[in-house]
């Protein structure tokens, strides 16, 4: 399982809440890509700013496996 955590406006595209921001997704014991989560949650791309897999500054193409935890920011602005 693979912890996932959205912020920014991300947090809409998550189903099957276990917390506001926090999801689980099922990699069935297999090595899967940040875009396959993201595809799988119908999250565009281009709505992501910042990637983390395990706290570290990733992209699209990284691998996630069991116990990993992947964080999603979107661009935030402000004034």
């Amino acid at each position: 399982m693979i912890t996932v955590k959205a912020y920014a406006g991300l947090s809409d595209y998550l189903t099957n809440k276990t917390g506001k921001y926090t999801t689980v997704f099922n990699n069935k014991n297999r090595h899967v890509s940040v875009s396959d989560i993201l595809e799988y949650y119908k999250i565009p791309e281009y709505e992501v700013a910042i990637i983390l897999v395990n706290g570290k500054s990733s992209e699209p193409d990284a691998k996630v496996t069991d116990g990993d935890t992947l964080t999603l920011f979107s661009p935030v602005g402000g004034g």
